[in-house]
């Protein structure tokens, strides 16, 4: 490069470990700061989440099933195979994973969830 530009260098480029878990470093950065440790299908779109942080949270999926990439999941028997894979959620049949960070945030805490049905009956 004659602009006074430098190339990156090949191993800025290239990762040579792929991460075994959420969590890990990846060029000085964590990828996740949650990892979903266990999910449990509740009913229709809702998931019961419990995090590494000892957290158990519901999460409704119905609003975040939009658009054409996520129609797989969409059938009841299909959403309720979701997995855990590196502390995410995954549906790897159909290449769909969800971030547990966004997850977490957007989670009711089960304790919310328990009390609003209390209140309710």
């Amino acid at each position: 490069m004659g602009d006074g530009a430098q190339e990156p260098d090949q191993k800025e480029l290239v990762q040579d470990e792929v991460p075994q878990a959420s969590g890990e470093n990846i060029g000085g950065m964590k990828m996740h700061d949650h990892n979903i440790v266990d999910v449990k299908h509740i009913s229709g779109y809702l998931l019961l989440l419990t995090f590494d942080d000892g957290s158990v949270k519901v999460f409704d999926f119905e609003p975040e099933l939009w658009g054409e990439s996520m129609e797989p999941i969409k059938n009841i028997e299909a959403f309720s195979q979701v997995t855990i894979d590196h502390g995410a959620l995954r549906w790897p049949t159909y290449d769909i994973d969800f971030c547990p960070d966004s997850l977490y945030e957007g989670a009711v805490p089960l304790k919310r969830v328990v009390e609003a049905w209390k209140g309710a009956a």
